[in-house]
């Protein structure tokens, strides 16, 4: 969800879309009438009917049909949700709601990426941090209940995870720099809930940060098992114990 795929989404092997709206996510000038757009769009569909010789151009005719047929798909996805949930009016809450869209289609899409932005508080942090755990909850609050209605909260695991934690001691500005050790939270019908690893010690420090207790790759290993049926082994490596993180 959002203007770019994100690096973990870049491959060789898919074309993965990056979508802000389902509104917006088609083909078109705006500012045509849509007589003369689908005009447009079916004579691009002619044109790249036919196959090229270099590899460049038959990567770019594949990618565009692909997005195309996207473009059709959501826009059938769009028109058929109906949702009683109200989700706050904050990016993050949009994002998953479209998912809940997207999921309510029931297209085969199997992993979603919504982001949140504004941890990296290294000044004045209590009440930037505050309000944005406020919206984390209300978000991930409404996506849940949308689930729940759908009657597929059993069918969707949430992971949050950030690119690094913060370290324990307050600097000079009322707020905290980069560290480590970063809580991760898991949400949906299949989580077995509860802490899973320990409180890191807040006196016990490694040069001011927290000493991890559970290594994340545990954690995603356990989900590429356990929840997606992936061996974790070529993706991560081994040596990492799989958690009892799914129910």
């Amino acid at each position: 969800m959002g203007p770019t795929v994100q690096k973990s989404f870049w491959t060789e092997l898919t074309l993965v879309p990056a979508i802000s709206n389902l509104a917006a996510f088609k083909l078109g000038n705006p500012r045509a009438n849509p007589d003369q757009t689908q005009y447009e769009v079916e004579a691009l569909r002619r044109a790249l009917s036919q196959a090229r010789g270099r590899p460049e151009e038959e990567f770019i005719r594949q990618a565009t049909q692909t997005a195309l047929a996207d473009a059709d798909t959501m826009e059938k996805v769009a028109q058929g949700y109906q949702t009683t949930v109200e989700y706050p009016q904050s990016p993050l809450s949009q994002s998953l709601k479209t998912i809940a869209q997207i999921i309510a289609g029931d297209v085969g899409t199997r992993v979603y990426f919504a982001t949140l932005g504004g941890f990296d508080t290294h000044a004045n942090q209590l009440a930037q941090q505050q309000r944005l755990l406020g919206e984390l909850d209300g978000s991930l609050d409404a996506f849940m209940q949308d689930l729940e209605h759908q009657g597929r909260l059993d069918d969707v695991m949430v992971m949050t995870f950030s690119e690094f934690g913060r370290r324990v001691g307050q600097n000079c500005s009322n707020g905290t720099d980069h560290g480590t050790a970063e809580p991760m939270f898991m949400l949906g019908g299949g989580v077995q809930g509860g802490l899973h690893g320990a409180y890191p010690s807040l006196t016990d420090l490694d040069r001011g940060d927290l000493k991890y207790t559970t290594d994340f790759r545990s954690v995603y290993g356990t989900v590429l098992q356990r929840w997606m049926g992936v061996s974790p082994d070529q993706i991560l490596g081994t040596g990492y114990p799989t958690l009892s993180l799914v129910a």
